[in-house]
């Protein structure tokens, strides 16, 4: 996703793609926030802030919760979000 010119673009494909009962499941680090947007990484937020901009986006479209835990390959805490549909179809707001 953050490597997306268009990560909310990016994510209305993702819930396309999911059957009604999936569960989109984004990895996020501190490495994802805007301070490391980059050429490359064009998008970021920091992990605590990734709720409100999901929510903004989808409103009551999605439920999104998360787990903190530890990468194994980086001394860094990830963030995993489980997002699922509350509709059939998620749109644009």
């Amino acid at each position: 996703m953050d490597q997306s010119w268009n990560p909310k673009q990016a994510l209305l494909t993702w819930f396309e793609q999911l059957q009604d009962n999936g569960i989109l499941i984004i990895e996020h680090t501190k490495y994802h926030s805007a301070e490391h947007a980059s050429k490359m990484d064009l998008f970021g937020v920091r992990p605590r802030l990734f709720p409100y901009v999901m929510t903004k986006w989808f409103g009551s479209q999605i439920s999104i919760e998360h787990i903190k835990v530890k990468k194994d390959n980086m001394d860094v805490e990830a963030w995993l979000f489980l997002i699922t549909k509350n509709t059939s179809h998620v749109v644009e707001i």
